[in-house]
């Protein structure tokens, strides 16, 4: 039920349509925020207000994605290992009609499957306080994220 057949395929979209939505929720306001209240003067005066706010906010991004991706998906993992158990991670994927093709464990490839999620948590956090940056308005951000991020996810019901 881990793997990406059918039923779980459409339990992952859904869990990453949530994931995303609370992602869009927690990281719109990073940037946009120094906009609309006009401390982003205050950040572009001082020395080194732009390298280490930037990494700063890198840093919220990273860690915000990571508590979003444990409390989002660490459930949905630990639900279906305790009903099913751990006995066939060991098995090679390959042995699962829908992963013929892949040469791993099925438990390389769930740790595989899932670091890919937590990675486009995190790229969607980056892009998110770029487009904040470049819009300058939370509402806006939000908007074009949930277009950008959640629209496609839907259509894949």
């Amino acid at each position: 039920f881990l793997t990406n057949d059918k039923m779980a395929s459409g339990k992952v979209v859904s869990l990453a349509v949530i994931a995303n939505l609370i992602l869009i929720v927690c990281v719109t306001g990073i940037y946009s925020n120094e906009y609309q209240s006009g401390m982003i003067a205050l950040v572009r005066s001082s020395a080194r207000g732009r390298k280490e706010t930037f990494f700063v906010k890198a840093l919220i991004g990273l860690l915000i994605a990571l508590v979003i991706w444990s409390l989002v998906f660490l459930p949905f993992i630990y639900n279906v290992l305790s009903a099913y158990g751990t006995s066939g991670l060991e098995f090679p994927a390959c042995s699962m009609k829908h992963l013929s093709g892949i040469e791993l464990s099925i438990k390389w490839y769930l740790i595989l499957f899932y670091g890919v999620l937590y990675l486009l948590l995190v790229l969607e956090s980056f892009a998110i306080m770029g487009l904040s940056k470049v819009m300058k308005s939370n509402s806006l951000t939000a908007l074009a994220s949930v277009g950008i991020f959640v629209m496609p996810l839907l259509f894949l019901f």
